[in-house]
């Protein structure tokens, strides 16, 4: 086979794009054959060069080796091996069994490692063993004295042992560390509490002491580990370890998937630091761009779940667990790391052996030579070509050749990035090899020099000058500029191509450049000067041809595309930006003085004056801010200054205090600490300065209702200037805006001073001193140096003064006592007693001889007992006299004298009864110790019988009083001539009184006789003027009449009953309105044919307590054209004596199912005369009509009825409302006439139609819809009737 060495100066492919071709320095040798195939890459280093994934190295084709070969075959010619030491740069990533033969460094290794060490001999720092250095060279010995044992029990000296087994004890002190083999058996401690590591506890006692800590007990062992190996923590330090590890967390919930969240924090204190622990994803979970996850339904109570913290826009797959981590938010949680599936956890246990032999000392060594910064930067660039490898891979034989040219390939390997693009045009190589002549050919037309060629030039050839970097063509004679861009005038005709990251540089110095580098295309100015685009109408368009930017005239407008067209967001003006939307930014700055405006007339204003910042509404209206809670800080943000929260509180603070110094609450405010006024802000008090506390009756009230004021008396200073406290009140009689008037003044000399009366426990002082009191208000007015008080109170219904103390009470006038009231309770007068009572004249007085009484002497007491005794103290004839004075004639004399006498016997008295007769006092009537009364006159008595004192107390229905006892009014006469003249013979008992203009008003008690029989008819008068009327007459049979006003019986009694003539009215007593009436004529009297003449059952109307009116329950009457019921009231109530029955707003008929049953209400008809059935109701033969309902608007209110019309002339969107609820069967009927042309109806969305589509409507028609529905309007099913002629 032969082969050609070329030198590939450029390859250049044409098609679509054009000619491209490799930049300067894209060069080197490759080995191609007569065919044109790439035999061997001769010389050079492969820097960045992409090999196709399909190309391969056979091992047979790497070299045996060579002082610059990296990779070359084994000895068996099996495998590949490295020919030197290596050093990654980065992370060696092993996939399957890896053999080292040399040794392995690294400075971390991840992954197990297994196998023994063969070139370690010694460690490289010695451990002493119970006192022995061992490095590991050689083996040691460790003796010990076991001393002397006595019979069963060790020597307390021996400290160490080897026994295995020492039975039982009862206690053991451990002072070393205990051998590899532990404690086996039950010889732990089981209870104590100490936390040092000393002590080895079981397991039960371990949970005790530390996995059930408390929060504030302290653990004092395992929370700071070694880093080495060599120490064997005891149990109590693995305890504290694990609790440590735990209280880092704070907790461990595992749960199922990404639905099973709880409802509740599982955290125990509702707080962060808990993991949660999903065992597998059953679905994928992606987060959004800032790492935000959200899960919908995500607890088991189906409440959203977010996660923070999670990668940015990651998915994470199903069948992966994630941990998270509680926040103090319900539902919201913070991304932990996510856990592998378990198959994989299996796939690389089950890689145990390979993983196995990365931890032999051959292969620690190699790892330890693959751990160098040299070897792992190399394998990173063998990472980074890794297709290239396999494209060499899939050429071996062409590797082998290269091999024989190494130092071709070391050249190669320092051009690989041109190496890569070849492998990636690796079709256009063999388009290359296959006319490698024409290649030749134009190796000889292109060349590259630092100067122009001088011999082989042919016109048109091309040479790149590598000390000016242009490109020169040769005309034939001369080499000349092949920059034909540049040249004046010239033009460019067709597309022009450019590869990625080739520039189209314009200007002397290359400033402007235009390129693409792969991803991105840019036009930059790489100098010192400006990108200008010059133009009246300059547009920046999308690949839509839609606006991004435009620029006309002055204005520059910015759009944003929404898919289907663009809408302008931001224009420049004359005065600043008009934004249209929302202008988002994340940072906004205005220089000091310049103002943030909003609104049209630009009344809020934001902005800074150098020293301060400004939120200002420089118009009429307020300034308001609004939000559900306010939070005013510093500018540290660590000190709260104002707190408000909407329905809540708003809290002000001083100097970061964590609680507030004045707060809102729901009655008031509360002020922590002291709430001070003051009219001077530093410095002393002004003389006459009044601080007030004003109160106000309402928040836009000008003028207070009242106010406390300090005003400061003087001129002193300090806290020694005396004050005043003024409280100011308005009373009831001050009209709308009256300042308040001065009620009290506290002085400075501790005095207070009211304006009007003072209540001491009343809010009604009536008196300039007022006391009131639940109990006993009092004035206590005490002497502690004699203790003597004096108390005045009231108590009990009682007032009391008195000195509730062993002295007395004195009381006297102009220095004088005149009325002492000793401890015994005597009250002492020392001069006369006089007692005026209401009037000006005395009613009482004592005099020299014995007291006066003017006016009434009244002796009443409620138990028996002497009212007024008159007592004469002599012994003998002597008696006793009342007498009875007037003014006779000018004089006073007496004019009746009752006398109590005793006669010569003294057991027996007799009283009398002296009158004035003839000037002279004579006995009138004697009332003797026998019983017997003696009139000295005349006795004048009409119809009069005095009962005997007989006893008669059989008083019954049967057995009334006979002709021996009572009270008799009788009329004796009798004519024997004529006997039937005596029938109506009457006999009457009245009693009289006169009112206050002396009018006889009198009533009777009337028995009147009839012809035969022993009963008379009885009569119950009263005076008329100057007859009497009957209000109740009983008659010999027994009847009772009840009348009215003197006329016809109202209510008669009869053998069945009762009678009543007119209206029955039961009234409870409540009201003067009636409880029920029952009776005819609600207008008039009579029976005549009227529509006014009910026979009416009403009740009262609870309007006021003098109602007289009442509502109908039920009527009815009758003419001779028509019989009426009515229950209620209607139109045609006449106002009557006691006003129209009015109707009921609502009637309800009750039902039982049962007899004995409680009612069930059946119907109820309400105010708007809808019916409602509680069950079916049923209808036969009969015809059910209802009124139609012109609907008003487009909307049928189904509360109004069911059948409902409607004319309508152009298209219209009907609305159902006031539908039944739910489970209420409802239906209607529309008739509508279209009486216009083009003419449609859109019926709701819950309408159904047979076969799922509206009827069409026919112009100047009639139409007839009915709808029905059973679910309160979610859906209803209609039908049509169409096309009648309107």
């Amino acid at each position: 086979m032969t082969t050609n060495t070329v030198q590939i100066v450029e390859i250049i492919t044409t098609g679509k794009q054009g000619a491209a071709g490799l930049s300067d320095g894209n060069k080197g040798d490759v080995t191609v054959s007569s065919n044109g195939t790439v035999v061997a890459i001769n010389s050079g280093v492969i820097v960045d060069a992409d090999i196709n994934a399909d190309a391969e190295i056979a091992v047979s084709k790497l070299a045996d080796g060579s002082a610059r070969q990296l990779l070359q075959t084994n000895s068996a010619g099996t495998g590949v091996e490295w020919a030197s030491n290596i050093d990654v740069q980065g992370t060696l990533d092993v996939t399957g069994a890896a053999t080292f033969d040399g040794s392995v460094s690294a400075t971390t290794f991840t992954g197990a490692l297994s196998g023994n060490s063969t070139t370690a001999t010694t460690f490289q720092t010695a451990r002493n063993i119970n006192g022995v250095s061992f490095d590991g060279s050689a083996d040691i010995t460790i003796t010990a004295a076991a001393g002397t044992l006595t019979g069963d029990t060790l020597k307390n000296t021996v400290v160490t042992s080897s026994l295995t087994s020492v039975g039982t004890l009862g206690s053991l002190t451990v002072t070393n560390n205990v051998s590899s083999g532990g404690i086996t058996g039950d010889a732990v401690v089981t209870s104590g509490s100490s936390t040092s590591d000393t002590q080895v506890y079981s397991a039960k006692r371990s949970d005790e002491l530390y996995f059930n800590k408390g929060t504030l007990e302290e653990i004092t062992s395992g929370e700071t580990w070694a880093a080495n190996d060599n120490a064997v923590a005891t149990t109590a330090a693995l305890d504290a370890r694990i609790i440590d590890l735990v209280d880092d967390v704070g907790g461990f919930v595992p749960i199922a998937n990404e639905t099973s969240f709880p409802n509740a924090n599982p955290d125990v204190n509702n707080g962060a630091g808990t993991i949660v622990s999903i065992s597998a994803l059953s679905a994928d979970l992606t987060s959004n761009g800032s790492g935000v996850i959200t899960i919908a339904n995500g607890t088991v109570g189906n409440s959203t779940v977010t996660i923070n913290g999670a990668g940015t826009s990651e998915t994470y797959l199903a069948g992966f667990g994630i941990l998270v981590e509680t926040t103090t938010t319900l539902n919201t949680y913070t991304f932990h790391r996510l856990v592998p599936k378990a198959t994989e956890v299996t796939t690389v246990a089950s890689k145990a052996t390979e993983i196995e032999r990365l931890g032999t000392t051959a292969a620690v060594e190699d790892l330890g030579i693959l751990g160098t910064t040299a070897i792992v930067s190399d394998m990173d660039t063998l990472a980074d070509i890794s297709s290239n490898i396999t494209t060499v891979a899939g050429i071996s034989s062409n590797v082998t050749t290269v091999a024989g040219i190494s130092a071709n390939t070391t050249t190669v390997a320092g051009v690989a990035s041109n190496v890569t693009t070849v492998a990636g045009s690796i079709a256009n190589v063999n388009t290359v090899a296959t006319n490698i002549s024409s290649v030749n050919d134009f190796s000889a037309k292109y060349r590259i020099a630092s100067s122009a060629p001088s011999s082989n030039n042919d016109a048109g050839d091309l040479y790149y000058n590598t000390t000016d970097n242009k490109l020169y063509l040769y005309n034939g004679s001369s080499w000349g500029s092949a920059s034909h861009l540049n040249a004046a005038g010239g033009t460019v005709t067709g597309d022009t191509t450019f590869a990625d990251n080739t520039k189209l540089q314009l200007g002397t110095g290359n400033d402007l450049q235009i390129y693409h580098d792969g991803n991105h295309s840019y036009i930059k100015d790489s100098g010192t000067g400006a990108i200008k685009i010059v133009g009246d109408d300059i547009r920046i368009e999308n690949a839509s041809n839609r606006n991004i930017f435009k620029a006309i005239g002055t204005a520059c407008e910015l759009f944003f595309d929404t898919g289907s067209s663009t809408s302008k967001k931001l224009e420049t003006t004359s005065a600043g930006v008009d934004v249209t939307g929302v202008l988002q930014c994340d940072e906004f700055k205005l220089l000091d003085g310049e103002h943030a405006k909003f609104g049209t007339g630009e009344d809020l204003r934001i902005y800074h004056d150098g020293d301060d910042s400004y939120i200002k509404d420089a118009g009429t209206g307020d300034l308001k801010i609004l939000t559900n809670n306010l939070d005013v800080r510093n500018v540290a943000a660590d000190e709260s200054i104002i707190d408000c929260h909407a329905n809540g509180a708003v809290h002000l603070y001083f100097d970061g205090g964590s609680d507030p110094k004045f707060s809102t609450t729901e009655n008031g405010a509360v002020s922590t600490g002291s709430l001070g006024i003051s009219t001077q802000a530093t410095g002393n008090p002004v003389e006459n300065d009044t601080p007030t506390l004003a109160f106000f009756g309402a928040a836009n009230d000008t003028v207070t209702s009242a106010r406390i004021q300090a005003k400061f008396i003087g001129t002193q200073s300090g806290s020694s200037n005396p004050t005043e406290l003024n409280f100011y009140t308005k009373p009831a009689s001050l009209g709308p805006g009256s300042h308040p008037l001065l009620a009290l003044t506290l002085d400075k000399d501790q005095n207070a001073t009211f304006a009007g009366n003072v209540g001491i426990g009343s809010s009604n002082a009536t008196h300039l001193l007022h006391l009131e009191h639940a109990t006993s208000p009092a004035i206590n007015i005490l002497d502690t140096t004699n203790n003597c008080k004096l108390l005045i109170l009231s108590q009990n219904n009682n007032s009391h003064i008195g000195t509730f103390s062993n002295h007395n009470l004195v009381l006297g006038a102009n220095s004088g006592e005149h009325l002492t009231i000793n401890t015994s309770g005597n009250a002492i007068f020392t001069e006369h007693i006089y007692v005026k009572g209401g009037g000006t004249a005395n009613k009482f007085e004592t005099t020299d001889d014995g007291c006066k009484v003017t006016g009434k002497l009244l002796s009443e007491r409620s138990t028996s007992g002497i009212g007024i005794e008159l007592k004469n103290t002599n012994t003998g004839n002597v008696y006793s006299e009342l007498v009875f004075k007037n003014n006779i004639s000018g004089t006073e004399g007496a004019t009746a004298i009752l006398q109590s006498k005793f006669g010569s016997d003294s057991e027996k008295s007799k009283l009398e009864f002296l009158i004035r007769s003839s000037n002279a006092m004579a006995t009138a009537l004697t009332l003797d110790h026998d019983k017997s009364a003696t009139f000295a006159g005349d006795v004048s008595a009409e119809n009069i019988a005095v009962t005997k004192s007989v006893y008669d107390n059989d008083f019954t229905n049967d057995n009334l009083p006979g002709s021996t006892s009572g009270l008799y009014v009788a009329n004796s006469y009798y004519d024997s001539s004529n006997p039937t003249h005596s029938n109506g013979n009457w006999a009457a008992l009245t009693a009289m009184a006169y009112d206050g203009a002396t009018n006889n008003q009198s009533a009777s008690f009337i028995a009147k006789s009839v012809s035969g029989g022993t009963t008379p008819e009885v009569y119950i008068t009263q005076r008329d003027g100057n007859a009497q009327r009957t209000a109740i007459k009983v008659n010999a049979a027994g009847q009772v009449d009840l009348h009215y006003d003197g006329g016809t019986a109202k209510l008669s009694t009869t053998s069945d009953g009762a009678k009543v003539t007119g209206k029955l009215k039961i009234q409870n007593g409540l009201t003067t309105a009636p409880t029920m009436l029952i009776g005819a004529n609600n207008g008039g009297s009579g029976m005549s044919n009227n529509s006014t003449k009910h026979a009416n059952i009403c009740a009262p109307q609870y309007l006021s307590d003098t109602q007289t009116g009442g509502f109908r329950l039920l009527s009815a009457y009758g003419n001779d054209g028509a019989n009426y019921v009515y229950i209620g009231g209607n139109s045609d109530n006449v106002s009557g004596t006691d006003s129209h029955p009015k109707s009921a707003t609502e009637v309800r008929i009750f039902t039982s199912a049962t007899a004995t049953g409680n009612g069930v209400q059946a119907l109820k008809i309400d105010s708007s005369q809808n019916a409602t059935f509680a069950g079916a109701v049923s209808v036969a033969s009969k015809t059910v009509s209802q009124t139609a309902t012109a609907v008003a608007a487009l909307e049928i209110d189904c509360a109004t009825g069911n059948y409902f019309t409607k004319a309508i002339s152009a298209s219209s969107t009907f609305t159902f409302a006031n539908v039944p609820d739910s489970g209420t069967a409802y239906g209607f009927v529309i008739e509508i006439d279209v009486t216009g042309s083009s003419t449609a109806i859109t019926w709701p969305a819950a309408v159904k139609w047979p076969g799922g589509t509206a009827p069409t409507l026919t112009d100047t028609k009639t139409h007839v819809f009915t709808f029905a529905t059973v679910d309160g309007g979610t859906s209803w099913r209609a039908s049509s009737l169409v096309d009648y002629t309107t």
